[in-house]
């Protein structure tokens, strides 16, 4: 876990020192993030891979929201290391007050959420911005990671950004990811499988009115439930 805390510093630095010169582009923040992944997933020796439903299609003209359940902190490292896209993750201002991972979090452009504040207005505009420049975000609908393996009750500020937004939300399952680190523990096991997959997208213009956005959110998480389920 020292190594992975090692290297997960490095690259924060060295996106901090690229924006502080005004030299920070997203395709080189993807990189990182992407060769990051693969090297924490390599120094613990897992296996690790991707799988799309057959049914799975970008809705191409649409922003993208991923929403998957919430297990472990590997989650975020097997997304990176699999999915080809410019992701950003819905994270908690708390994260931002963090010495240089803070100023990473801001400069590469993750979608900060005030948990306290009541009003989160300033959230949903910046994230809508976020979406329709191209920037496909991350969230864990959970709020917090699972324990038990078990699905937790769902937070619907996500379903409100795409119902607004008029975006897709793309559910994924990930497997594994418990047993590689699970919540608590500081020491990863290695040798471990662990797996994503992805369902096919909902439209969410297909649910405009406040009603009908928890049967979104329900559909969306029956979606993710399935994808959760070891065949």
């Amino acid at each position: 876990m020292l190594y992975c805390g090692i290297l997960f510093g490095w690259n924060c630095f060295k996106v901090v020192c690229r924006a502080l010169v005004g030299k920070e582009k997203r395709h080189i923040t993807n990189g990182y993030l992407h060769n990051t992944a693969k090297k924490m997933f390599k120094s613990i020796h897992a296996n690790y891979s991707i799988t799309y439903t057959n049914d799975f299609k970008y809705l191409d003209s649409l922003p993208r929201i991923y929403m998957s359940n919430h297990l472990s902190l590997f989650d975020t490292p097997l997304f990176y290391a699999t999915i080809n896209d410019t992701i950003r993750i819905v994270t908690k201002k708390e994260l931002t007050r963090l010495p240089i991972i803070g100023k990473a979090i801001i400069s590469s452009e993750h979608a900060i959420v005030d948990r306290k504040s009541k009003d989160h207005q300033n959230f949903f505009d910046d994230a809508k911005k976020k979406l329709h420049d191209g920037i496909a975000l991350w969230f864990f609908p959970e709020g917090t990671r699972s324990r038990t393996g078990e699905l937790l009750p769902f937070k619907s500020g996500g379903f409100r950004l795409a119902r607004e937004a008029g975006a897709q939300i793309i559910p994924v399952g990930i497997l594994g990811t418990n047993h590689v680190l699970p919540a608590g523990k500081l020491k990863p096991f290695h040798h471990k499988t662990v797996e994503i997959r992805l369902g096919a997208p909902i439209d969410a213009r297909a649910f405009q009115s406040e009603l009908q956005q928890q049967a979104l959110l329900e559909l969306v998480r029956g979606k993710i439930i399935e994808l959760c389920t070891p065949h």
